[in-house]
């Protein structure tokens, strides 16, 4: 009996210490790219759901994220979130899945963002918007930091991050990955398919004009923001400090103030200069009405220390010049300044129809507040704000509520591709909401000829109407305008009759990604995103 039990508890040690088996190159969702990618996040972990928009108390998200243990956060609530502080990311192994909400989707506001102290964290789809109301604790006349994220080892190490579709608005502080001096403690932040917009310039912030987008600074290690939108910030956008390692790919600046793309040798460390490697590739940027005329650069390093950079294909509407300041310094290959297998760059004469066609919370389900800043950008057209009173502020999102099927067996992984069946699930969920196909090449053809729409054709100007939209034409003569899904099937066709604007009222389109073409040519497409 006692050999028998010997046999017994070994076994069940075997069985408590293994734990569920995950590959360690699988990423955390089809697609997923840049460092970090293949965090396991909350894979096999239990199943928390949302019910409620309470900022705390049972239901509520951050009762969710403060549990600890391997965990899935869902929603089975859409609508605002006001929060009186810091959503706090303690414990590791979390997937919050803002894609499971039903529309509007799950936006957080309030004075202060979320802040990540942990490591192994996916964040999808949610939108942070803060609030610029005063502190009730605080005089006329003080200042008050507002931060949408930060990621900040405060008894922690955070590692393997990744941030998708997700929004970070009306700071006035920043999107802040800050690290705190040591070597080799923050490693590995990805964000994809994010906006990060409309700093607010003349805010409460403590140094008083402060419109930023994303500082990465101080001694952090393998950082890539890919497919991200910067725009409406002062400068940051992003900032890569001394001692830091960063990649910017196919990513889109429009109207910053002062800067895009930047790195820089000093830190706020020991007030001394650390070396940064940095690669841009593919970005490209657009100048508003905010934009400086003269003394701004594009993709910037002003030089100094061991640092390595490496700059291709970044283009932008003016004179910018790439500037490294020092020639010696730029690398041959992006592999040799700092990079991931897992990314997948393109031209940069595709950087803006994917960008503008996927980013975001939910970009076949967006409201108004980015589909105006998607027009803005698409328009040439709003400005640095300092209050989100100036844009409107928040929608009026009513509290939504639907009951969410969750897959039987949810840790199994019924067709063993290394996803459990609850990750297929949440995959479905987000493939729904998102218009990956203008950003992995997918040719459209239209009565056998080959179309490559864009959301800007030279002499073209849509107008958004209570109806739909309006379309001015650069030239007189009578057309047919064609609307067709991405698939390229068509959808209705619409007689303009000469000299008119063309009017096309909502009913007609699709949600989500809709293709204009303009005579038999059906060679000039423009996008609609309704």
């Amino acid at each position: 009996m006692e050999h028998a039990n010997r046999w017994y508890y070994l076994l069940m040690a075997i069985i408590v210490c293994a734990g569920p088996a995950f590959s360690d190159s699988l990423p955390v969702f089809p697609g997923a790219q840049g460092f970090g990618c293949y965090t396991p996040a909350g894979r096999g972990g239990k199943i928390i759901k949302v019910t409620n928009l309470n900022d705390d108390g049972p239901g509520s998200l951050r009762e969710a994220v403060e549990q600890s243990g391997p965990r899935i956060v869902v929603f089975e609530v859409g609508g605002i979130i006001t929060q009186n502080s810091y959503l706090r990311i303690r414990d590791p192994y979390i997937t919050i899945a803002g894609q499971t909400a039903p529309s509007p989707g799950i936006t957080l506001t309030g004075r202060q963002g979320i802040w990540v102290y942990t490591h192994d964290v996916l964040i999808r789809h949610i939108a942070v918007r803060l609030s610029d109301s005063r502190s009730p604790w605080i005089g006329p006349n003080d200042t008050e930091q507002r931060i949408s994220l930060s990621i900040h080892n405060r008894g922690g190490n955070p590692y393997n991050l990744v941030f998708d579709h997700c929004s970070f608005m009306w700071h006035n502080g920043k999107v802040q990955v800050w690290g705190d001096c040591k070597e080799e403690t923050h490693n590995d932040f990805t964000f994809t398919n994010c906006i990060i917009s409309e700093g607010l310039l003349n805010s409460l912030h403590y140094e008083g004009a402060h419109s930023k987008g994303m500082l990465i600074g101080n001694i952090l290690r393998r950082i890539s923001v890919i497919r991200c939108l910067f725009s409406h910030n002062g400068d940051r956008n992003p900032l890569i400090k001394g001692g830091s390692r960063g990649v910017v790919v196919n990513s889109a600046v429009y109207n910053p103030m002062i800067s895009g793309i930047v790195g820089t040798w000093t830190t706020f460390c020991d007030g001394g200069a650390r070396s940064v490697r940095m690669v841009a590739i593919g970005n490209v940027l657009k100048s508003g009405v905010n934009t400086a005329l003269i003394g701004n650069s594009f993709v910037n390093y002003p030089g100094g220390g061991s640092s390595v950079v490496y700059y291709e294909d970044n283009v932008a509407d003016r004179n910018y010049q790439d500037d490294n300041g020092d020639p010696s310094q730029m690398a041959a290959t992006p592999q040799e300044a700092l990079w991931h297998e897992s990314i997948k760059v393109f031209p940069s004469s595709k950087t803006w129809d994917c960008v503008l066609s996927n980013v975001g919370p939910r970009p076949l389900d967006r409201d108004t507040v980015e589909r105006r800043v998607i027009s803005d950008v698409i328009n040439g057209t709003g400005r640095i704000i300092d209050s989100p009173s100036e844009v409107g502020g928040l929608p009026d999102h009513q509290m939504v509520t639907r009951t969410l099927d969750i897959p039987a067996n949810p840790d199994a992984d019924d067709d063993n591709d290394g996803y459990t069946n609850v990750e297929e699930w949440l995959n479905r969920m987000a493939d729904e909401l998102e218009a990956p196909s203008s950003c992995e090449g997918a040719e459209l053809h239209i009565h056998g000829k080959k179309v490559e729409p864009q959301f800007d054709v030279p002499g073209i100007r849509i107008l958004e109407t209570p109806e739909g939209f309006e379309l001015q034409l650069p030239f007189d003569r009578a057309c047919r305008v064609a609307i067709y899904r991405p698939d390229g099937r068509c959808i209705c066709r619409i007689r303009r009759e000469r000299s008119k604007p063309i009017r096309i009222t909502d009913n007609l389109l699709q949600t989500g990604l809709n293709i204009l073409t303009f005579d038999k040519s059906e060679n000039r497409a423009i996008r609609i995103l309704k």
